[in-house]
């Protein structure tokens, strides 16, 4: 395991410094990670520059514009859906590649929803190493509302 370190560009974050464990950078390709603080999503396109190495960022649209009504549980699958503010349900990796946000996060950062049972250990998400958010299967790309999967560039 490597400990990818990245600064999180969200101007209202105030925790910028993030890492996450990969096995190496080829595990970032196609596949989203989240700021554990604020939620904003990055897309795990790689880029190397020399010495120092970055990831781009999914643009920023506004927190309002991206947040969520918060989860439903699915009656045909069972699995956590997440509603937008206009009221579509999607799973947490759709909605993380539409909007470009983390929706539990964004959830689970609000006071209101600290003790729900979905936001259990909330508190410790940035001490422990997160999962990436994987790519979307092409049943969820065909329904994109916004962003679209990044393009896999050399390492």
């Amino acid at each position: 395991m490597v400990t990818a370190k990245f600064k999180c560009i969200n101007p209202e974050c105030e925790h910028k410094d993030n890492t996450i464990e990969i096995d190496g950078p080829n595990d970032l390709t196609g596949k989203l990670f989240y700021c554990c603080w604020c939620g904003k999503v990055y897309s795990g396109t790689h880029y190397m520059k020399e010495s120092e190495s970055w990831l781009t960022c999914i643009a920023f649209k506004g927190l309002e514009a991206s947040s969520t009504n918060g989860p439903q549980q699915s009656t045909q699958t069972g699995e956590t859906l997440w509603a937008d503010t206009n009221g579509n349900h999607m799973t947490r990796q759709k909605y993380a590649w539409t909007y470009g946000w983390d929706p539990k996060t964004i959830w689970c950062n609000d006071p209101r929803n600290r003790n729900r049972d979905l936001c259990k250990n909330f508190e410790n998400r940035c001490k422990s190493s997160r999962s990436l958010i994987p790519p979307l299967s092409e049943v969820d790309d065909s329904h994109l509302q916004g962003h679209k999967k990044p393009k896999t560039i050399g390492v």
